[in-house]
């Protein structure tokens, strides 16, 4: 699993950002480099942990949703240490990556099969601290469309989703969405960047990054997947 990690100067809030979740969901994959030339550990406070590409079994695959396990690498977390493939790569983003940061950021696309317009998901975990910072960090993201998702499981134990196995460990996260269709377009690619950039600039750990936060959403209570 490709990570890069960048130490500020001054230590602060440590952003983790992970990126090509499902195989086929490739605009984070192209953004994140880009986000890394983008950091400069001598204006910063805290640290990035970005992951390139967090299931290079259904990259290299192709594999639209699931890995060679037919499992859905979303839908395994907080993983096994001795389990599939999909259950190995979540136990060790959990303790590698997740457990290490203070705030998340899970970057997906539409899959290949999935045209979608941008959003993000604002997921409520019935602690109202962590979730007013998501709700923040959210609207830091840029994508004026957010979904709020009310029934993640509780249970750390069996969280299930990447973002959500923050939740469960009282860290703030998001999952957000652009792109599409295994496109690479400059904008969908582009809005992943500045997305990214404008939460390193919002946790502080940036203060010159720049920022694309929206002071107005539209917000989505009533949704079923």
């Amino acid at each position: 699993i490709p990570v890069s990690v960048v130490h500020g100067a001054k230590p602060g809030s440590v952003l983790a950002l992970i990126a090509g979740t499902h195989g086929v969901e490739y605009t984070s994959v192209i953004a994140l480099p880009r986000v890394l030339k983008r950091l400069d550990p001598a204006r910063m406070t805290g640290s990035v942990i970005l992951v390139h590409m967090a299931n290079p079994p259904g990259f290299y695959g192709r594999r639209v949703y699931y890995g060679p396990d037919g499992l859905n690498q979303n839908r395994v977390y907080p993983g096994k240490a001795d389990g599939s493939v999909s259950e190995r790569i979540a136990f060790a983003i959990t303790k590698s990556v997740i457990d290490q940061s203070t705030h998340l950021v899970d970057m997906h696309c539409g899959d290949g099969n999935e045209s979608l317009r941008p959003y993000s998901y604002w997921d409520a975990s019935g602690n109202d601290a962590v979730d007013k910072q998501t709700k923040e960090m959210a609207l830091a993201y840029g994508l004026d469309h957010i979904v709020i998702g009310r029934d993640m499981p509780r249970d750390a134990a069996k969280s299930v989703y990447t973002t959500n196995t923050a939740l469960t460990r009282g860290k703030p996260a998001i999952t957000v969405e652009s792109g599409g269709m295994g496109l690479t377009d400059e904008t969908s690619v582009g809005a992943q960047e500045a997305g990214a950039l404008s939460i390193v600039r919002h946790l502080g750990i940036q203060a010159d990054a720049p920022s694309v936060k929206v002071t107005k959403a539209t917000w989505y209570d009533k949704t079923e997947v």
